[in-house]
């Protein structure tokens, strides 16, 4: 390893998690002769995925972890700061840049919410 420092981040694991690394430990010093710390365990493992994520992770994340209250207050949020600096306003926009991000991300149709029912539910509340 270089004398360079390098900037290290702390991540807490859940219990499944650490003991599956443990296990990777110890198999590795059993069939490699090779004590490796949980650190370079883990850098190694993620160095050596890609760099993007396929569209069946996107999916299961997605499924996994997608809250529509968190996404609906994050919408609010964005509609609110849009009418403070005097941009366009209007949940048709901020439901249209979401649209297009999920787009240029290349996520397949079915990992993500559907927007027409979002847009739908959003225009409701706004009144328009």
């Amino acid at each position: 390893m270089s004398d360079e420092k390098v900037e290290r981040l702390q991540v807490a694991l859940q219990k499944e998690a650490a003991q599956k690394i443990d296990r990777w430990r110890n198999q590795v010093a059993a069939k490699c002769n090779v004590e490796i710390s949980r650190r370079a365990l883990l850098n190694w493992y993620v160095s050596k995925s890609p760099e993007n994520l396929s569209s069946s992770d996107l999916a299961q994340i997605t499924q996994k972890f997608f809250d529509e209250e968190k996404l609906l207050k994050s919408l609010l949020q964005k509609v609110r700061r849009a009418r403070e600096s005097g941009t366009e306003t209007g949940v048709e926009l901020v439901v249209r840049q979401k649209r297009n991000e999920a787009r240029k991300d290349e996520v397949e149709e079915n990992a993500i919410p559907e927007d027409s029912a979002l847009e739908a539910s959003l225009q409701d509340a706004s009144g328009t």
